[in-house]
This record gives C-alpha cells, structure tokens and sequence, in this order.
C-alpha cells in the first residue's frame, strides 16, 4: 500500500522535529522561491505563475512525496524546454505537458520503473542536475530555442563553442571543471545561460597507481594506453605530487 511518508512520519513527531524543519523550510524558501520567480520569467511566463508553481508543486511534494528529506523546486534545466512549449502552445500546451509528465511518473511508480535510471548514462543525468555536461575530448551539440546572435564561455580553457548554425552549438571540452555558456538573442536577451561541467568519462578506463606514477589505460575490451590532452596530464601530474 502506497502511503505518503508525511503519514508515517507524524507518529511520534515532536517541536524538537517541528523546529528543525522549520528551519529546513524557511531557508528552502528563501532560496526556491526567488529562483522560482527568476525562472518563470526566463520561461516567458508572469513572475506570479511562477511563485504560484513552486508554491504548489512544493507543498504536494511535501505532502505525497516517498521521503521526508525531498526537496521540491525549480530546475534550470527545464528553462529551455518551457519556453519553447509555452512560445509554441501557450500557457494551455505546458500545462497539458506538465499533466502529461505526471502521469508518466506515477505510472513509472505504481509499476516499480524507478531502477530503469540505471540504463541512462551518468553524464546525462550530471547534465541534468548540473547544467550542461561534457565528458574531455568530446563533442556535445546544443539545440537553441531560437536564433543565437552572441555566444559567451566564462573560461575557454575549460570549453570551446563552434556555431554550427543560429539555433545550434557544438561545445568541446578542453580541460576539468566548471565554466558557464551564455548564449544572446539578437535584443541581448538569454537564451541559454547555465553550468558547464567538463569531466573524465570513465566508463571503459582503468587507472592504475604504481607509487608516484599514475597510468591510464582505455579498455574497450582490450586494455591500452588511452589517449591524454594536455589538462589530462596536469591532473595526474598533480595528483601524483599530492600523493
């Protein structure tokens, strides 16, 4: 039987409890709700539509969610897609979308669906809940909502963009960390503006530590020496002094 964790959480619960997530509340809020007003009006909706979602969607989260420790709000990554429904199908369209992905949730729950998240790559899902993620020495195109006139890299020595076309990046990453990708329409308004996280894809790699010598070695099955770029050498090189 499904029952919703705030339920079961009740029994027993005492103000020591009711402060502490209070406290919890009120610095969740102080953040979730500007940010909520931030996105709605980087989505093409009304500030208020904004604050009246993650008010909502916040409170049933809390009341039917499965943990006591979830967290509901508003996610950068969803900017993008929002806009290009509501510019498409109105407010009407993205509320028949947001119905539309909450049934497939509940579906996915009542039929235990949930470990299926084990077939997605990670770099997808650190994409998703980071911004925008590119495993070293590849490619990753980025699809534009609409016609891009200025495109912005905090640090190029992280990531590199090329213009494919106005409504298509191809980002490259060039070495480990973070940078963020800015990208303007021709008024100067944000089409894109999110986190960028340049990582080591270590799916097929083995790296094997002999002292102070660090080796990387590509298996795919075969085990060789895998190829590495300059910033791939400073890490290990520093790595290796830290030891």
């Amino acid at each position: 039987m499904l029952i919703p964790k705030l339920i079961t959480t009740l029994r027993g619960y005492d103000r020591r409890q009711f402060t502490s997530d209070a406290t919890a509340g009120v610095i969740v809020g102080i953040v979730a709700l500007p940010l909520a007003i931030a996105f709605a009006i980087a989505s093409g909706v009304t500030p208020a539509q904004g604050l009246y979602t993650a008010i909502i969607a916040g409170f049933l989260i809390s009341a039917l969610g499965g943990s006591r420790v979830q967290i509901g709000g508003p996610t950068g990554a969803f900017v993008v897609v929002v806009y290009a429904i509501v510019q498409r199908y109105g407010v009407s369209g993205l509320a028949a979308a947001t119905l539309m992905a909450g049934l497939i949730l509940v579906l996915l729950g009542l039929f235990k669906l949930g470990t299926i998240i084990k077939f997605i790559p990670h770099p997808l899902v650190t994409g998703f809940t980071s911004g925008i993620a590119v495993i070293m020495n590849q490619a990753k195109i980025v699809k534009l909502a609409r016609a891009a006139d200025t495109i912005i890299i905090g640090n190029p020595a992280i990531a590199d963009a090329s213009v494919q076309d106005s409504r298509t990046i191809v980002l490259t990453g060039k070495g480990f960390g973070t940078t963020n990708l800015v990208v303007l329409d021709t008024s100067g308004s944000p089409i894109i503006d999110e986190q960028v996280t340049v990582s080591r894809d270590d799916t097929n790699s083995v790296r094997i530590y002999r002292r102070s010598t660090i080796q990387t070695l590509s298996c795919t099955p075969y085990c060789e020496g895998a190829y590495k770029n300059e910033a791939e050498k400073t890490s290990e090189q520093e790595m290796s002094t830290s030891q």
